[in-house]
């Protein structure tokens, strides 16, 4: 199913992205499942040719620590389905927010654009362009984040690939 109107998308995805956590009893079990289930199968609708805007989106919905494993096909949809160039892009735009509310996604997410089965050069060579021409305070928040990951983190075993 394709998307038909990006508002109407975009606006659900987000807040269908807000994953109810175990703690929060404010919401139903049913009610939970829902909402995580509608979130996969806004994330299925994309097909990768919606767009910069829906790569963003889809970075914009990564809202929770906990994802139970919702957030794993979000990745995949971005790494795989957008353009190199669009992928890079979306995650400069939106990496300094995620590493500063949900840094353990921002390093999985910088560790999968390394490792991407069969676009991993592409995508890192993208994403270096892209980083820049990032404005300073964009580049300058990433790189510093991919230094600390290089030395004990998500890119402890992939230095020098990201920021160069």
């Amino acid at each position: 199913m394709s998307i038909t109107n990006f508002a109407a998308w975009k606006s659900e995805l987000i807040t269908t992205g807000r994953i109810v956590q175990d703690e929060d009893n404010s919401v139903l079990p049913d009610e939970a499942e829902r909402r995580f289930n509608r979130y996969i199968a806004l994330v299925d609708m994309v097909e990768g040719n919606e767009g910069i805007n829906a790569a963003r989106a889809l970075l914009q919905s990564i809202q929770s620590r906990h994802d139970y494993g919702g957030y794993q096909n979000t990745m995949n949809k971005l790494l795989f389905s957008f353009p190199a160039a669009q992928t890079a892009a979306a995650l400069v735009a939106e990496l300094p927010r995620i590493i500063a509310e949900l840094p353990d996604w921002a390093g999985d997410l910088v560790s999968s654009l390394t490792q991407a089965q069969g676009t991993s050069e592409q995508l890192t060579q993208a994403f270096n362009t892209s980083l820049r021409s990032a404005d300073a305070k964009t580049r300058s928040d990433i790189l510093e984040f991919i230094r600390n990951q290089e030395k004990e983190g998500w890119l402890e075993h992939r230095q020098g690939v990201l920021g160069v």
